[in-house]
């Protein structure tokens, strides 16, 4: 004789019939593995709080993402409208550092110094707008870095968060 299944055990214990006490027993079981499933979830949503985070983007003058300048004149400013946004969930004082490179594709952060720094504290869920202005002094192809860091006591620790834009400098016409 072989020796019965864990349904077979539970429906016979529940005194029902053979497949009447299989189907009770599969649905405890799948009520059971749902309330679990759903639980985890609900405690997920309502008990952790998520994690933190910040935003970095430029817009053109007319508040989009659609028509950038991208070929500047020699020695003359271009100004770009970048916008930084927190979502850590406190105040924190933030860094926006202007990078130009020539390099096709640099590693981020980009390493050399910042053109121009600016810096502010924002509170939770607030925007700051940056005018920031760009001056390229040799004719060629740029790409254009605004890296975000955040100020931690003096500590600058970079958020791997960056807006870029692939200029061309060239002589005035």
């Amino acid at each position: 004789m072989s020796k019965p299944s864990t349904l077979k055990k539970i429906s016979d214990a529940l005194n029902s019939g053979d497949d009447k006490g299989v189907m009770i027993a599969v649905a405890i079981s799948l009520i059971i593995i749902i309330g679990v499933v759903a639980g985890y979830y609900v405690y997920h949503v309502v008990y952790e709080k998520p994690e933190g985070y910040t935003e970095i983007y430029v817009l053109d003058a007319q508040g989009q993402a659609a028509n950038y300048n991208f070929t500047l004149t020699v020695n003359q400013n271009a100004t770009f409208d970048v916008y930084v946004v927190n979502h850590l969930g406190n105040t924190q004082s933030l860094q926006v550092q202007e990078k130009i490179t020539n390099q096709p594709i640099p590693i981020l952060p980009v390493n050399g110094s910042p053109v121009q720094t600016f810096t502010k504290t924002l509170a939770d869920g607030e925007t700051w707008a940056i005018q920031a202005p760009v001056t390229v002094d040799t004719p060629g192809s740029y790409s254009v870095f605004f890296e975000l860091w955040l100020d931690n006591s003096g500590t600058l620790q970079f958020t791997t968060n960056a807006a870029k834009l692939s200029v061309d400098a060239v002589n005035q016409p």
